[in-house]
C-alpha cells in the first residue's frame, strides 16, 4: 500500500513540476494530430480519395506523432516509462503503416491507377511477412529479451511435424510463389488447366481461381497447376485462333468455294481483319472435300459466338451460291455441277478476244472456264480491296467497274477487260480497291487453275512477257524510271519462282 502511495506521490510531484510549456505543447500534438484525421476524413468525403489512403495517412501521422512526443515532451515530463513500452508500441504503430502503405499507396494508387496494372497480392503479402518477421524479431531481443534463434533451434523438431501434415498446402504455398515469378498467365488471361477451362479473375497462395464460359468459378490449387499441362489463350498473341472444318461437293470448283467463304470473312464483325482469315482445302473425304477455315477473334469470350455467326453465314451464302453441302450417302448418277453450256461458250469466245490468253486453243479456255467460277457483284460493291493478298484474276463479263485509291477514280473498265493479274501472276498485294460501278459479273481465276492451262498453253508466256513490257513502256512514257526497272525484272522473276521454277 505504501508503495503505491509512492508512485502516487512521485506522479503527482511530476505534473506539478512540469512546465506549462511542456504541456501546451503535449496538448498542442494532440490537437494537431486530431485535426488532421478529421481533415483526411473530410478530403475523403468530398474527393473520392481511397479509404485505404486515408487510413495509412493517419497511421503515419500518428508514428510522427509518437516520435515527436518522445524526443520533445516526454523526456521533460520525465515520467519515466520504460523504452520497451514505447518500442513496443512503436513497432505496433509501424506494422499498421507498412500494412496501410502497401495496400493504399501501393496497390490501389501505383499500380492499379499509374500502371494500370492487377495488384499482385502474393508479392504484397510477400512483403507483409518479411516486414512482420523482422518486427518481431525486433520486439523479441528488445523488449522481451528473447535469442529467436534459440526459439527456432527448440521448434525443429515440431516444424517438421507440422511441415510433413502440411505439405499440400505448402506445395501449393511455393507453386504460387514459382507462378508470380514465372508469370504463365496473369488476371483477365484465358487458360485451360487439365478439364478447366476459364478466365484468371484471382491469383492467391493456396489457388487461382477462374470464370468459366458458363460463369461458375472454379477454384485450382497452385501445386495442381504446377503438375497438369496449362494453355494459356492469350499468349504468345493476345487475341485467339479458331477454325471450323466445312465439307463441300465435289463438282463445285475450290476457286468459288473460296470466294464464297472469303465473302463470309469480309462481312463478319466477330473477327479479326489483321491477321487476315486463311482458308485451306485440305483433303478429299469419301464423300466431300473439306476445308478449313482459320480466323483470329480479339477475345477468348467471342469464341462461341464469332462460331455461330460464322456457320449460320456460311449456310445462308451456300444457299445463295446454290453450293451443296454434302452428307453421307450412296450415288449412282454422276452430277457434272458446271457452268451452262451456252454461258461457258459465250464466256471462251469472250476470253478469246482478251490479250492475256490469245493464241490459247478452244479447248484449253473452255477447261479454264469450267475449272473457275463466275460471280456477281452488286452496284457499290466493293469487287477488290487495296492491300489484300488474294490471288484471284478478274475478267469482266458484263458491267462497268471503278479502280479507285485513297478515294479517288482512277479509271473504269468495262466488259472485256481484266484487273488483278498482278496478284495472280507475281503475288503482290493489290495495288487499289476495284468497286462495280454497275452491277457485274466477273469470270474469277485462281492460280491453280491458271497454273493447269499455262502448263497446256506455251502461247500464254509470251502474252504475259508482252504484257509486262507494255506496262513497262507505259511507266517510262511517265518518267517512272524506277518502276521501270522494277517491272522488267522484279515481276518477270516473281513469276518465274511462281509458275516455272
Amino acid at each position: 500500500m505504501d508503495t503505491y502511495m509512492e508512485f502516487f506521490q512521485n506522479v503527482s510531484h511530476v505534473f506539478t513540476t512540469i512546465t506549462f510549456e511542456s504541456w501546451l505543447f503535449f496538448v498542442l500534438v494532440i490537437v494537431i494530430y486530431i485535426g488532421i484525421t478529421i481533415g483526411l476524413d473530410v478530403l475523403a468525403k468530398h474527393h473520392n480519395i481511397s479509404i485505404k489512403v486515408v487510413r495509412f495517412l493517419k497511421w503515419f501521422f500518428l508514428l510522427i506523432s509518437l516520435y515527436v512526443l518522445e524526443y520533445t515532451v516526454l523526456p521533460k515530463m520525465r515520467l519515466g516509462v520504460p523504452e520497451e513500452a514505447l518500442l513496443f508500441v512503436k513497432v505496433i504503430v509501424i506494422w499498421f503503416v507498412v500494412i496501410q502503405f502497401l495496400d493504399g499507396c501501393y496497390a490501389e494508387i501505383y499500380i492499379k491507377k499509374i500502371k494500370h496494372e492487377q495488384v499482385n497480392h502474393i508479392f504484397i503479402d510477400l512483403i507483409k511477412l518479411l516486414i512482420f518477421i523482422v518486427l518481431v524479431v525486433v520486439l523479441l531481443k528488445n523488449t522481451f529479451d528473447i535469442d529467436p534463434s534459440s526459439i527456432l533451434t527448440s521448434s525443429a523438431i515440431l516444424t517438421a511435424v507440422i511441415g510433413f501434415a502440411m505439405q499440400d498446402t505448402i506445395g501449393s504455398l511455393i507453386s504460387g510463389l514459382l507462378i508470380q515469378i514465372e508469370k504463365p498467365f496473369a488476371i483477365g488471361d484465358w487458360i485451360a488447366v487439365a478439364t478447366h477451362e476459364g478466365k484468371v479473375v484471382e491469383i492467391s497462395w493456396r489457388y487461382t481461381k477462374i470464370k468459366t464460359i458458363s460463369r461458375d468459378y472454379v477454384l485450382i490449387p497452385n501445386n495442381s497447376i504446377s503438375r497438369d499441362t496449362l494453355v494459356n489463350f492469350n499468349r504468345p498473341i493476345p487475341y485467339v485462333r479458331q477454325q471450323i472444318e466445312i465439307g463441300v461437293d465435289f463438282s463445285v470448283p475450290p476457286v468459288r468455294v473460296k470466294m464464297a467463304l472469303m465473302e463470309v470473312l469480309e462481312k463478319s464483325s466477330s473477327i479479326l481483319k489483321n491477321p487476315s482469315p486463311i482458308i485451306r482445302l485440305m483433303e478429299y473425304g469419301p464423300y466431300r472435300m473439306q476445308y478449313r477455315i482459320i480466323f483470329y477473334v480479339p477475345q477468348f469470350e467471342a469464341v462461341r459466338r464469332a462460331i455461330d455467326e460464322i456457320n449460320t453465314s456460311i449456310w445462308y451464302q451456300f444457299r445463295k451460291e446454290h453450293i451443296p453441302i454434302p452428307y453421307p450417302q450412296s450415288e449412282l448418277a454422276v452430277r457434272d455441277y458446271q457452268q451452262p453450256a451456252d454461258e461457258t461458250s459465250a464466256i471462251v469466245e469472250m476470253l478469246q478476244e482478251i490479250s492475256l490468253f490469245k493464241g490459247m486453243l478452244d479447248d484449253n479456255l473452255d477447261l479454264l472456264v469450267r475449272t473457275s467460277c463466275v460471280k456477281n457483284f452488286m452496284q457499290d460493291q466493293f469487287i477488290v480491296r487495296k492491300g489484300s493478298t488474294d490471288t484471284t484474276l478478274f475478267v469482266l463479263l458484263a458491267g462497268k467497274v471503278a479502280v479507285e485509291y485513297e478515294g479517288r477514280s482512277l479509271t473504269e473498265f468495262e466488259a472485256g477487260n481484266f484487273f488483278g493479274e498482278m496478284a495472280l501472276l507475281t503475288g503482290q498485294p493489290r495495288s487499289a480497291d476495284i468497286k462495280a460501278v454497275q452491277a457485274a459479273r466477273c469470270l474469277v481465276i485462281d492460280r491453280e487453275g491458271f497454273r493447269m492451262i499455262l502448263s497446256k498453253s506455251p502461247k500464254i508466256y509470251e502474252n504475259i512477257q508482252t504484257m509486262f513490257h507494255e506496262r513497262m513502256l507505259d511507266r517510262d512514257k511517265k518518267g517512272m524510271l524506277h518502276a521501270k526497272k522494277m517491272e522488267g525484272t522484279t515481276l518477270l522473276e516473281r513469276f518465274r519462282q511462281i509458275f516455272i521454277e
